[in-house]
């Protein structure tokens, strides 16, 4: 399969930013802490991004190494394609918390979409070596990067903890699958998406409209699997 247009007609996906939980805000002083609120308010229902960021920055200024702010101005820069600047907050997060899965995908996103292909992997690799995040869409978003990069052995890794972590999370499954496909796997791609469609929790519907799974649609294992659907 030819690897440029399958990262092409697959790039729409891969940039999705999930929803996050509410940061732990711990001692931040009341005026501080309303200010966080605010912002992951304007952030999380698709509010003003200026907003989220403009909130983001007071509470740095009051407390320039909160993690969840540092996080959450990280997602909005990302957003308002400010990469060099999401850097720089992702790798501060990353500095504090070495084990957070969202911190290490913000900072090799934004190392990717800035051109920084090498800065990607190194991000990958230390995430690889040092999350303990239970959440597992953030382990897909990474395998999603790893992709990108085209470090395979890594989103392979990635989308597999993701599929343990969530055995029944859709995304994981349908991620292991582009990877198997990706790599030239089709039957183990087929295998992955007919186990979940077994399961009823894969929809034949998304695996007909997803630009890279719809290849596979015609895989004699997968047809017979989404014969009466």
């Amino acid at each position: 399969m030819n690897r440029s247009w399958f990262l092409g007609i697959s790039i729409g996906w891969v940039v999705l930013v999930p929803q996050t939980a509410p940061a732990q805000v711990g001692s931040l002083q009341p005026n501080v802490q309303s200010q966080l609120h605010r912002a992951e308010t304007a952030w999380r229902t698709g509010g003003s991004l200026l907003e989220a960021k403009v909130r983001a920055d007071e509470v740095l200024r009051a407390e320039p190494d909160h993690p969840d702010a540092l996080k959450l101005r990280a997602d909005v820069l990302l957003a308002l394609k400010r990469y060099d600047e999401a850097l720089r907050d992702a790798r501060r997060a990353t500095e504090l918390d070495p084990t957070d899965g969202r911190a290490y995908w913000i900072l090799a996103e934004s190392a990717r979409l800035s051109g920084d292909l090498s800065m990607a992997r190194e991000a990958l690799r230390e995430a690889a070596g040092h999350i303990t995040d239970d959440n597992a869409e953030f382990h897909v978003l990474l395998s999603g990067v790893a992709m990108y990069v085209d470090e395979l052995e890594l989103a392979e890794s990635f989308a597999r903890v993701a599929r343990a972590k969530g055995p029944m999370h859709a995304a994981a499954h349908y991620q292991l699958a582009r990877v198997f496909l990706l790599q030239g796997r089709l039957d183990d791609a087929a295998t992955i998406l007919v186990g979940g469609l077994n399961e009823q929790f894969l929809d034949p519907r998304f695996i007909r409209e997803d630009a890279a799974l719809r290849a596979l649609v015609d895989h004699p294992d997968l047809a017979a699997a989404m014969a009466d659907d």
